[in-house]
């Protein structure tokens, strides 16, 4: 059995803004590429009902009722939506920070053993097979080594930007850690798909390194440069040998750039490989026109509602 874990903010939601607003001056990364919705997010579900049959189900990670989107049918015994204070520590509630949130994933309430973390511009646009994911109880993965901290080499080696320096330095906080807890620290090429994750051997990484651990995400309504993400696990689980080796993750899987990618680079991916991450590099003048170019591309490829939605 294999289940999806995603987690979604709307930033339209009245309820949401208002929380927000009295923690919008906490330090760290409080950027609008942090929660745009450019409504894409239904063609994830629809990717998913249609190319990944074998899920058990998909655990939808939001903050509030509020925030749950409105075309969305919770009644589907497949999709479980999970509230913030289901599975994060009290102390740290209410957050806004994404590394908080996919950092006790193993503490979801009828979370699988073995599970996909998803992020909600990742979209399996072609069909999938469980063997994609999971090979003898064991993530599939590749252990391919980089000398780049990121997944894209010309950030590292042109782009001064703000985001990306923090970025580098939260990946930086992950090697740290992980030397910590492993003894380990090579440097991991960072796809930018979904993280594949046996459940116990986070549970087991908390359980062991729990204090360090927390005092990583202390202080952090928003993103902090000692922070760790979701690949401190990947990393770990890596070091430990626990996940079978494919190439597919390099074949199959792709990672395009909103705002850089050109459309005829995404149109080539979505037709010909399995998984795409379209990730947000949008300037705030070109959110209108790239959102109607997208959702008029998916309407192609995903032209009806699936079992999830409404």
């Amino acid at each position: 059995m294999i289940d999806i874990v995603v987690p979604y903010v709307n930033p339209n939601d009245k309820n949401w803004q208002e929380l927000h607003s009295k923690f919008n001056k906490c330090k760290g990364d409080n950027s609008r590429q942090r929660t745009r919705d450019i409504n894409i997010f239904k063609y994830f579900f629809r990717g998913v009902a249609k190319n990944c049959e074998w899920v058990r189900k998909i655990h939808l990670l939001v903050q509030s009722p509020s925030q749950i989107p409105s075309w969305l049918d919770t009644s589907n015994p497949k999709i479980h939506v999970v509230y913030h204070e289901e599975y994060i520590p009290k102390e740290l509630l209410p957050t806004f920070n994404t590394f908080i949130i996919e950092g006790f994933l193993h503490r979801i309430p009828e979370l699988s053993e073995h599970f996909i973390y998803c992020n909600d511009d990742f979209f399996f646009v072609n069909k999938t097979k469980e063997d994609d994911f999971f090979r003898n109880e064991l993530p599939v993965d590749n252990d391919k080594l980089t000398k780049y901290l990121t997944a894209n080499p010309i950030h590292d080696k042109i782009y001064n930007g703000i985001g990306w320096v923090f970025f580098q330095n939260v990946l930086k906080s992950n090697q740290i850690l992980e030397k910590q807890i492993t003894g380990k620290c090579p440097i991991y090429f960072n796809f930018h798909t979904p993280c594949v994750f046996n459940k116990s051997l986070i549970d087991d990484v908390w359980e062991k390194h729990n204090d360090i651990l927390m005092a990583a995400l202390k202080e952090s309504k928003f993103r902090r440069e000692y922070n760790f993400n979701a690949w401190l696990f990947r990393y770990i689980q890596l070091d430990r040998g626990a996940f079978v080796k494919s190439d597919s993750i390099i074949t199959d899987f792709s990672y395009k750039e909103l705002g850089v990618s050109t459309m005829k680079e995404i149109m080539l991916d979505l037709f010909t490989k399995k998984f795409v991450c379209l990730n947000d590099m949008i300037k705030d003048t070109d959110e209108d026109i790239i959102s109607y170019q997208m959702n008029k591309l998916f309407d192609v490829i995903f032209p009806y509602k699936c079992e999830y939605e409404k």
